[in-house]
């Protein structure tokens, strides 16, 4: 019955998003003198073998809990994952923006910082016992494109499949730890992606040398595309799409950027945004660039300048971001 999606959407989107549930002791742990129905999945790597555990995970969503304090949950983006739970694996992009001040729900005092409270959340262990995997990290350095200080930090999991995530973020354990990820944490969006395949780019010779005065980073673009290209003011009279669009943009420039030394990394699909700010995304691309020199001289490149409509008429909205990644271990998706 529809009735009873309300509130399995709120229990799930409150343990996902790291609120545990809340009772009248500091710490909210409500976790203690679970029936046996509700007691949580033992945290394998294993889980994507049996669907049929899916049925434990939705009835420990049916206990109820807070909404996230940093974005909003998209019920679509979920009932899209229950339906292939153990369909994967699947990469979830994480965009933070930290709070200057932690600030706890229950009220409690605290000297912390955002980025302190999200430390003491980290929850490797939970990540590591389940399959998942951290396969990219880093802190914002500029923004390229879009609002300027939007992000600080860019993280991307791999996770086995929906199930293994649920059971994770439902586990007790986790959900006790995450109250330090709302209270640090002001702003995210979370996407869950799919990997493209990418070209393997012979590294050439550069006029931009590396070097510790201008070194190489990673750059993340998150994209939008228009329903039709658009060219001006109006949509364009040809049938070309947004997505159209962009890919005649890229693969004029693949030659110009072999030759700056910029090479793509991932191209990920976003198939929802599972929490954010009600804005839907359909892509996210990962390039490594040399330096900002080979960076710049890659925009005022004449491939660039001439392709550069084709960018403009796909795009709705995008931003970017360059990374100075922590870990950078993408795996590379090949044609088949």
């Amino acid at each position: 019955m529809k009735e009873s999606k309300l509130p399995l959407t709120l229990a799930f989107f409150a343990a996902l998003a790291g609120c545990n549930d809340r009772a009248d002791s500091p710490h909210g742990d409500r976790s203690h003198g679970l029936s046996a129905v509700d007691a949580p999945l033992e945290l394998t790597p294993d889980l994507c073998d049996d669907p049929s555990k899916i049925a434990f995970v939705l009835g420990s969503l049916l206990r109820g809990g807070d909404a996230p304090s940093f974005g909003k949950p998209n019920p679509a983006q979920f009932f899209r994952m229950i339906a292939a739970p153990t369909k994967g694996p699947f990469y979830m992009v994480n965009l933070i923006r930290f709070r200057d001040r932690a600030v706890y729900a229950d009220g409690r005092q605290t000297d912390l910082t955002g980025r302190e409270a999200n430390a003491l959340y980290f929850p490797i262990e939970f990540i590591e016992a389940i399959g998942a995997r951290i396969v990219f990290a880093g802190e914002v350095e500029d923004t390229t494109l879009g609002e300027e200080g939007a992000w600080d930090q860019v993280a991307i999991v791999e996770y086995p499949c929906p199930l293994a995530l649920f059971a994770m973020i439902t586990h007790p354990g986790f959900r006790a730890r995450s109250v330090h990820k709302d209270a640090g944490v002001e702003a995210s969006i979370v996407m869950v992606t799919h990997l493209q395949p990418v070209d393997d780019v012979e590294p050439t010779e550069t006029s931009f040398p590396l070097g510790i005065h201008d070194p190489a980073f990673e750059l993340v673009r998150v994209f939008r595309y228009r329903e039709r290209a658009q060219h001006g003011d109006v949509p364009s009279k040809t049938a070309r799409t947004g997505q159209e669009a962009m890919d005649l943009y890229a693969s004029s420039l693949r030659e110009a950027e072999r030759q700056a030394g910029f090479y793509p990394k991932a191209r990920l699909t976003v198939q929802g945004v599972l929490i954010g700010d009600g804005r839907a995304w359909d892509e996210v691309w990962i390039d490594s660039v040399r330096s900002r020199a080979a960076f710049d001289s890659l925009r005022a490149a004449p491939a660039v300048v001439t392709a550069e409509p084709h960018r403009k008429a796909a795009l709705e909205e995008a931003f970017g971001v360059t990374i100075d990644p922590i870990l950078s271990s993408i795996p590379k998706k090949k044609e088949k």
